[in-house]
């Protein structure tokens, strides 16, 4: 398993970064500021699994649209998305809740008690 860390603030990342490493010690990381820089990624990348971390409010290309365009390059991915934000209005939890490949919306900052309950739902 690959996790994508998608997320345009810096210090984000690498909180998020430091969260995921110190419970998941030997899980490839790769961190991205944009969606086209992680769909580059993936193009050039396989992996067998990707858990997702994605931010809406990306710039360039929005979480949404990365969602769109990366489910139609790589349909046959097997991948779990959870959205990290700081907030969210109804309109995007309905979106959110709707959709079958995102398993939650985790509110910013990520916490470590949660890493491994997504990363046992992951793997099962």
């Amino acid at each position: 398993m690959t996790i994508l860390l998608i997320d345009d603030d810096p210090v984000m990342n690498l909180i998020h970064q430091r969260v995921i490493e110190l419970e998941l010690p030997h899980t490839p990381i790769q961190v991205f500021e944009t969606g086209p820089q992680a769909l580059r990624y993936v193009q050039q990348h396989t992996a067998q699994r990707y858990m997702i971390f994605l931010d809406l409010n990306l710039p360039v290309m929005s979480g949404w649209d990365f969602i769109d365009a990366f489910e139609q390059r790589h349909q046959d991915a097997n991948y779990t998305i959870f959205i990290l934000s700081s907030s969210i209005d109804k309109t995007e939890m309905k979106k959110i809740t709707a959709h079958d490949r995102i398993y939650s919306f985790i509110q910013k900052p990520l916490k470590r008690e949660i890493i491994r309950d997504l990363f046992d739902h992951c793997e099962t």
